[in-house]
């Protein structure tokens, strides 16, 4: 069962928080065994390629504090609408989150405290959950680092260049997705390049899963899919046909 995410006054519960609060962040039932090769679906047309970016300027923040865990999961772009600073909330704000451009340049910071945490079970473990704007897109995001009062810091760095995922979305690499009989979608990746997927319908907005294995498999009637990436820091979105 997926525990529900309670959000805490002057926040919106994003679209991915069921999924990104499940265990090891992915839909474990909808992960496939590999099969046969099979073509990419990618849009190629105009009217493809103006729309697909998918809520570039603003990116899902997720973690992990207890007393044995500590850090972030792969950040990835959402469609999701942006949260006001979560410090307002509480006077102790313990915890702070930055992000980094290539250069170096702060492109966002918040401080957080037990306010915005989630408890999930079983377990002690807490858990946060921000959507934060990113001037310029999601694709100039290169360094996140998550660091506590009690000296404890965690950071994690994209793995690709911005040229490198924007090459990558633009001609469908490494991805791919697959009709299947009845209302079944494949949807496999390159793990090594993308080490998070989220997947929703193209009209309607409606979560339909998330993994990290490199293959996945949703039940949907939908013919487009909006795909979100991410390299563990650096991310984008692309709509791809999936029938």
């Amino acid at each position: 069962m997926i525990p529900a995410a309670r959000c805490r006054p002057g926040f919106k519960r994003s679209p991915w928080a069921a999924l990104l609060l499940a265990s090891g962040i992915g839909l474990a039932a909808c992960n496939a065994p590999p099969h046969g090769e099979h073509a990419a679906g990618t849009m190629s047309d105009d009217a493809w390629s103006l729309e697909r970016r998918l809520g570039d300027e603003r990116v899902m923040l997720s973690g992990r504090i207890d007393t044995e865990a500590f850090g972030l999961d792969p950040v990835v772009v959402t469609a999701g609408p942006s949260d006001p600073d979560p410090s307002a909330l509480e006077s102790a704000a313990p915890y702070r989150l930055r992000g980094f451009d290539d250069a170096g340049a702060e492109l966002f910071a918040m401080r957080f405290g037990a306010a915005a945490l989630v408890a999930v079970s079983p377990g002690p473990a807490r858990r946060f959950m921000f959507v934060a704007e990113v001037p310029g897109g999601a694709a100039q995001l290169a360094r996140v680092e998550l660091t506590a009062a009690d000296g404890r810091q965690w950071a994690r760095e994209a793995r690709l260049s911005r040229a490198g995922l924007e090459a990558a979305l633009e001609r469908g690499e490494g991805l791919s997705v697959e009709g299947r009989p009845g209302d079944a979608v494949g949807i496999r990746w390159d793990p090594g390049r993308f080490v998070l997927l989220h997947v929703h319908d193209a009209k309607t907005g409606l979560a339909l899963g998330a993994g990290r294995a490199g293959e996945l498999v949703v039940s949907t009637e939908a013919m487009a899919l909006d795909i979100a990436v991410s390299d563990g820091v650096r991310s984008g979105a692309v709509r791809m046909r999936a029938r």
